[in-house]
């Protein structure tokens, strides 16, 4: 056996606590398998068992929005009210198995959010070479004034 594969098979134990099997991961990729509401699809949960059941210690799913109303693409999972929680339980038992953290990478498309179903929004305003969102603190601060 090489020095290297003994790395790669080695447990990683974060500073967090958190102990990796090994030392592979599935990085964050937006697959665009849910099923356009927020929810994981059975394709989408079958994926990421997949991985896990393959031997992976971290699978990252990528693009996970806090905010509906502004998804980079229309299959982004959300963590919102309005999503299932009954699939994002069974994506999260299914992809977890073999002892493998199963990990959202967080985002908000902000100047990227998809323009056919939301409107470009961000922490604050961009105009660049046609990179253009409006600001969503400036809508917060005004919404939090209204109900003062």
């Amino acid at each position: 056996m090489t020095a290297e594969k003994n790395v790669l098979e080695r447990p990683l134990t974060l500073p967090c606590g958190a102990v990796f099997k090994n030392r592979l991961a599935k990085s964050a990729m937006s697959d665009s398998l849910g099923d356009g509401e927020g929810n994981p699809t059975a394709a989408q949960i079958r994926l990421y068992e997949r991985w896990a059941n393959g031997g992976v210690a971290l699978a990252v799913i990528g693009e996970v929005q806090g905010d509906a109303r502004y998804p980079e693409k229309p299959g982004n999972l959300v963590l919102g009210a309005d999503v299932d929680p009954a699939t994002l339980k069974q994506l999260a038992a299914r992809g977890s198995v073999n002892a493998t953290h199963l990990w959202p990478q967080l985002g908000h498309a902000g100047a990227l959010s998809h323009e056919p179903i939301s409107q470009p929004k961000g922490p604050s305003p961009l105009d660049i070479n046609g990179l253009r969102c409006e600001a969503t603190f400036n809508q917060m601060e005004q919404e939090i004034s209204s109900s003062l």
